[in-house]
């Protein structure tokens, strides 16, 4: 496979690609062959656009039994919740998902992070599941730490945003690292024979790569936190009823389903 270069120290981690209209799926059954088990692809962005990949994209999943996750590359400047709909609209088909691409800065920091858990509660009421969130530890912790000072002055509650997955960039490090608020990976208890609580659930590893079989272009290279058998669980991760960003004990009983779902439990 042309990614053993960039491939990370670790478990038997599911490989996957990040691709787009720039980077599109020529032909699926050449991605599998190579070794990959699920792509995350461009699926909308704004409340308007649908990327020109997509639904030829999503056609040769659907034909090849291949698993597809969708993300919503997000703007904070624009409503939220048509943001969501719109999103669910074009991708609600796909296998996996949905992820929520937050690394676009055109609104302050105070204002966007509110305006992102405002998206991903509609996403999560639509799909009933929440997105992955997907963004860089930098970016994240910049925006996550000005709105958790904002909310505090104003005397506002702040949304736990570790209920969703999460999808994080990281290149040229053994391990990615976690941002808060997600739990750093710990050991947990051995007769519920889980390795660790997971931080992260998506790691991209490295961008453009070259030279993937069935994908014109360059896409990005990612992995996930468990085997391929385990990913379509990920629609089971948050029942509905058993999380709620405001209420820590429930957010605890989602954390450890999440856990559970990615080591492979099929209840």
């Amino acid at each position: 496979m042309s990614t053993s270069g960039f491939k990370p120290k670790g478990p038997a981690y599911a490989q996957g690609l990040t691709v787009y209209h720039w980077a599109p799926v020529l032909d699926i059954t050449k991605v599998r062959a190579a070794g990959y088990s699920y792509i995350r692809q461009k699926a909308t962005e704004g409340t308007a656009l649908i990327d020109d990949s997509f639904t030829p994209t999503l056609a040769q999943c659907h034909a090849n039994n291949f698993p597809i996750l969708p993300f919503h590359f997000f703007h904070p400047s624009i409503g939220p919740v048509e943001q969501a709909d719109f999103f669910y609209s074009v991708a609600k088909a796909c296998t996996l998902g949905p992820s929520a691409d937050f690394e676009d800065d055109d609104k302050e920091p105070a204002q966007a992070i509110p305006q992102l858990a405002a998206f991903l509660t509609e996403c999560h009421r639509l799909w009933e599941v929440w997105p992955d969130i997907y963004t860089n530890p930098s970016f994240w912790q910049e925006h996550y730490t000005i709105y958790v000072e904002a909310q505090n002055r104003a005397g506002q509650s702040i949304f736990d945003f570790s209920v969703c997955p999460l999808s994080i960039a990281n290149y040229g490090v053994q391990q990615p690292g976690i941002p808060h608020p997600w739990p750093i990976p710990v050991a947990a208890d051995p007769a519920l024979k889980i390795d660790e609580v997971l931080g992260w659930t998506y790691w991209q590893v490295a961008e453009e790569i070259p030279g993937v079989p069935g994908v014109s272009g360059n896409p990005d290279y990612e992995v996930f936190n468990g085997s391929a058998s385990a990913l379509p669980l990920l629609l089971k991760q948050n029942p509905v009823g058993a999380d709620d960003p405001n209420n820590p004990p429930a957010d605890a009983v989602a954390r450890m389903w999440r856990t559970l779902v990615l080591k492979g439990y099929n209840p």
